[in-house]
């Protein structure tokens, strides 16, 4: 997933309360009657599909499959619609694109199939979720997911940043990868393979993919979870006053502790977050 593609605007202010009392604080410049529903708030991303295989040997001699293949997979916790989008291939040094258009919806933690050119040796794929004709290179090439349908024109110059771009994947000796680093060389034997059946997404190809035996999942293979809710916030060290942390919790905007904050920091978005430490009654409360 390329960086542009993700989002990573959080800000947060933290107070600790002793003895599970409450806290109504909140920030300036929030929305009246923010909705305590909202997406929790942890740093993180909007990470979704990416591609999770690429598979150029198909037919060729001693082939494990007939069809070369790119795999996607919806590595988020909600379903991704991707009609309107492709799946798009240039040699390793080239700029001519080739391109299959995409349609449907990927439903989280779900695979999509799409089955390329053929050839006569190898097992038959399972049963794809879009189908194309182009012939990708065995060893070396690169392969991109594009969220329209216009044909890429780089190759010979920089491929990103391109905000249209959600996920690039080069192979080989390719001359454009995330990262900068594209995977190893694949063979007909050998597919580049996304680490965490998928979940794993560095932004780097040569670390978050292997030159292994290609596996491909369609639509019907079972769901992977990449465990995308964020952990529980670990607190902070307990002191004198104060027994352990407690569970986290969040409060939604008011005004008055956004007023004195914007006065310092001005214009304050968000909710405040508090962790609260059992504590003997009428330790008050422990900031920094």
């Amino acid at each position: 997933m390329t960086r542009l593609a993700r989002t990573l605007s959080l800000l947060v202010f933290v107070a600790v309360v002793g003895g599970g009392g409450g806290l109504t604080s909140g920030c300036a410049g929030c929305a009246s009657g923010s909705d305590p529903g909202s997406p929790d708030l942890y740093a993180g991303s909007t990470a979704d599909v990416v591609i999770s295989q690429v598979y150029g040997g198909g037919g060729n001699s001693g082939a494990t499959f007939t069809n070369d293949y790119v795999e996607l997979f919806n590595r988020s916790a909600g379903s991704v619609t991707i009609t309107g989008w492709s799946v798009q291939y240039a040699s390793s040094t080239g700029s001519s694109w080739s391109k299959v258009n995409l349609s449907g919806t990927i439903p989280a933690g779900g695979y999509y199939l799409i089955s390329l050119a053929s050839g006569t040796s190898g097992a038959a794929l399972p049963t794809p979720n879009a189908t194309g004709s182009i012939a990708m290179s065995a060893s070396s090439g690169k392969v991109a997911l594009v969220t329209n349908q216009t044909l890429l024109t780089c190759g010979s110059s920089a491929c990103l940043p391109n905000a249209s771009i959600r996920d690039l994947v080069g192979y080989g000796s390719a001359n454009q990868a995330e990262g900068g680093a594209p995977t190893a060389t694949l063979s007909a034997t050998t597919a580049a393979v996304r680490a965490g059946a998928g979940c794993t997404d560095t932004d780097n190809n040569k670390a978050d993919f292997a030159a292994t035996a290609p596996a491909p999942r369609n639509a019907a293979s079972a769901p992977t979870s990449c465990g995308t809710t964020p952990p529980p916030d670990a607190g902070v060290p307990p002191d004198a006053t104060s027994t352990g942390d407690g569970t986290p919790t969040r409060l939604p905007c008011t005004s008055t502790f956004g007023s004195a904050m914007t006065a310092t920091f001005g214009r304050l978005d968000g909710y405040l977050v508090s962790i609260v430490n059992p504590a003997p009654t009428g330790s008050g409360m422990r900031s920094w």
